[in-house]
């Protein structure tokens, strides 16, 4: 029988691999002016490898954030006179053109903040029947109250939030348990309501966590107070 001769099966890779870069820069466009320069050398007789031949090195310089590069941190804590204590923030010489929609809403105001307001928050969901009616209130209901663990459900069900609580390993008391069941049991009042339906329920997470869904922020204050 035929045994294939390593070395030639070796050498047979590298002719390979040679062709095939041939072969792909056929079909690459010529490389602009000043870009860097590509160049593949033989390591010994095993192998191909790719080197960048530049003068400045990527990822170092003026960006299009800043003009200081990477020489400094992009963010800086910053103390507030509240419960949460501080949080760090993105710096004001950063091009704010640049911010995601997130980023700009943590610019504007510390996502921690919402700790403090939540009180004032459900009192003008009560005020105008809901979250989803809080016109002037998007990116508190929409994002920063994602900090106290509540996602405002504003297209499956608006009004409503699912709330996720994190359990270290999975464990809790059964007074945690019998809290999240009365909590939950408020909003399923309809007992002849869809099982897959999402609102008054409850579910584990693959990560052992908990989610409450079906919320109302006019009454989170007092969920909150509950849970803690």
């Amino acid at each position: 029988s035929f045994v294939p001769n390593p070395i030639w099966t070796m050498h047979r890779k590298v002719l390979l691999l040679a062709a095939a870069a041939g072969v792909a820069d056929a079909f690459m466009a010529p490389m602009a002016p000043g870009a860097p320069k590509l160049s593949m050398r033989r390591q010994g007789a095993t192998s191909l490898s790719m080197s960048i031949k530049e003068e400045k090195k990527v990822g170092t310089g003026n960006n299009r954030m800043t003009d200081t590069g990477f020489t400094e941190p992009l963010v800086e804590r910053v103390e507030y006179p509240s419960s949460h204590g501080f949080e760090y923030v993105v710096k004001d010489v950063l091009n704010e053109k640049k911010f995601s929609k997130q980023e700009k809403v943590k610019k504007e105001k510390p996502g921690m903040s919402i700790f403090d307001e939540l009180e004032t928050l459900a009192a003008e969901a009560r005020r105008v029947g809901g979250a989803d009616k809080m016109v002037g209130f998007e990116a508190d209901v929409n994002v920063r109250l994602k900090w106290l663990g509540l996602f405002h459900r504003d297209v499956i069900a608006p009004g409503t939030f699912m709330q996720r609580f994190r359990v270290p390993n999975g464990k809790m008391t059964a007074h945690q348990w019998r809290t999240s069941a009365e909590i939950i049991q408020e909003y399923d009042q309809d007992k002849n309501r869809d099982m897959w339906d999402q609102q008054g329920c409850a579910d584990i997470t693959t990560r052992q966590n908990l989610q409450l869904r079906g919320m109302r922020l006019e009454n989170m204050p007092r969920h909150w107070k509950a849970m803690r």
